[in-house]
């Protein structure tokens, strides 16, 4: 209807020209308010593109992204940048819902937490540690765990301990050494 009204037959063009222009410039505006993406990055993706296929053809191969960089005359570390953030995501509705034995099931209820710690490997590595550490002293016990489970360094576990850092890396040096030999004697045990 707004091509319609906005119609001048006095220009000389046909209509169907006209109304065709009018619609899909309507329907690009529409898709454009709907992009969760800024319109500078998508000319900066599509530049990028444009780059790469000109690569290719004239490499007969992927270009590389020092190549790709040098072309564009940008930092890699921009270019690395630009191409995620123009990258493609896909949006999925939670509340759709799966059909199963049980009844339907949404999305929502099943999403994977991938900051969670697996329960299953938590309790190996707890089991694996309990089985180390057992045959070694409190001191000795408390310096690998500070050190392997909660990531302290030498220095922290001497200031715990009332301890020099040197003290503490000569502990540790020598409980990795005894480690090690029994493993190995455990290692070739196995293998007899």
């Amino acid at each position: 209807m707004d091509a319609i009204r906005g119609f001048d037959a006095s220009r000389g063009i046909k209509f169907k020209t006209y109304c065709s222009t009018r619609i899909r410039g309507a329907i690009l505006d529409q898709l454009r308010s709907q992009d969760w993406v800024p319109r500078l990055v998508r000319l900066k993706a599509s530049r990028i593109d444009r780059a790469l296929q000109r690569l290719t053809a004239e490499y007969g191969r992927e270009p590389t992204h020092a190549e790709l960089a040098r072309v564009l005359e940008m930092e890699h570390g921009d270019l690395v940048n630009e191409i995620q953030e123009s990258r493609a995501k896909t949006m999925f509705s939670l509340s759709e819902k799966w059909e199963d034995d049980d009844g339907s099931v949404e999305k929502v209820e099943i999403l994977e937490d991938k900051t969670a710690t697996d329960p299953v490997h938590e309790l190996n590595r707890r089991d694996l540690m309990n089985f180390i550490t057992r045959a070694l002293t409190h001191k000795e016990r408390f310096i690998i765990e500070q050190y392997y489970q909660y990531g302290h360094t030498m220095r922290e576990i001497g200031e715990m301990l009332a301890l020099t850092e040197s003290r503490v890396c000569q502990i540790h040096s020598n409980v990795m050494s005894r480690l090690k030999g029994l493993l190995g004697q455990r290692h070739e045990s196995l293998l007899s």
